[in-house]
């Protein structure tokens, strides 16, 4: 139980290519590009995954025996999108928590994408649903607070993707999670206690009706 893993999140900035570069917006979501919007899209967006690789390499060398990227990073064209993967094969995460919960899953890596207004709640929350299926988190995002916390809810780690110059965060990781019944039952006992409440507003009047 007191073993760790070093796990490491990383990030390149992508979201002005994907949504003010005239070359990857033509190619990605207009249907009037041309070769030269392609080509310069496929340049653009080798040379940020070239980015994210390096950044990979480095925090592997560091000691992280996992290593994932934020969401909407390794944006690619369809055509590329096998080399890429071959590229960072063995990169894998879960995405279904509670099934994770029930499969005894230690750790939840979560790749994700917020805004600034809202990255703070989405944070808490990702503490709260590994507290709720005894997993350890760690939630690398853009645009907004990442996080690291172990299955009690405590936070080992953090970086604010609008203060931090590497846009990356590490930590040591406990190995092991815990039992927790919630995996299993959910918000069972929140409905029954919904359920007893209403009873006891309602069976009184309709006795008094009778």
């Amino acid at each position: 139980s007191d073993k760790s893993v070093r796990i490491a999140g990383v990030t390149v900035p992508i979201s002005h290519l994907l949504n003010d570069d005239k070359d990857i917006y033509s190619t990605f979501y207009t249907d009037k590009f041309t070769d030269e919007n392609i080509t310069n899209a496929r340049n653009k967006l080798s040379s940020s995954a070239d980015e994210l690789f390096l950044k990979t390499e480095l925090e592997a060398q560091a000691g992280a025996k996992i290593v994932f990227w934020s969401e909407l990073n390794g944006a690619v064209l369809k055509q590329d999108e096998d080399i890429l993967l071959q590229r960072a094969s063995d990169m894998a995460f879960l995405s279904n928590i509670q099934q994770a919960g029930k499969d005894n899953v230690d750790t939840l890596i979560v790749p994700a994408s917020d805004w600034k207004e809202m990255t703070l709640l989405a944070a808490k929350t990702a503490i709260v649903r590994g507290v709720e299926n005894g997993s350890n988190i760690i939630r690398h995002t853009n645009n907004g607070m990442s996080i690291v916390s172990d299955f009690r809810g405590n936070v080992l780690a953090q970086t604010d993707y609008f203060q931090s110059d590497t846009k990356t965060l590490s930590a040591q990781v406990t190995m092991k999670g815990r039992f927790t019944l919630y995996s299993y039952i959910g918000n069972l006992f929140v409905y029954l206690c919904s359920i007893y409440l209403l009873g006891s507003l309602i069976i009184p009047k309709i006795k008094g009706l009778l």
